[in-house]
């Protein structure tokens, strides 16, 4: 009957867990792929998941200080 949306106290204090991609490759497979998980820990317990026959042959990829980028300027009619 009514349309009144009761939100729980404490609901905007709680954090929203942010996901980021872990990129991972197997170089004997030729794969390169990424998982999308909460932690370290968790994206190794989801590419287990898929891959755990490869687990000892994953390299990880460092994506947490990436190199910079070029910035390059087309120059168009000039």
């Amino acid at each position: 009957m009514y349309d009144v949306v009761m939100r729980h106290p404490i609901a905007p204090l709680v954090p929203i867990m942010q996901t980021k991609h872990f990129y991972f490759r197997i170089p004997s497979r030729s794969i390169r792929d990424y998982v999308e998980a909460f932690s370290f820990n968790d994206a190794k317990a989801r590419v287990w998941r898929t891959y755990s026959e490869y687990m000892d042959e994953i390299v990880w990829e460092d994506t947490t200080n990436p190199p910079p980028v070029e910035e390059k300027c087309a120059r168009l009619f000039f």
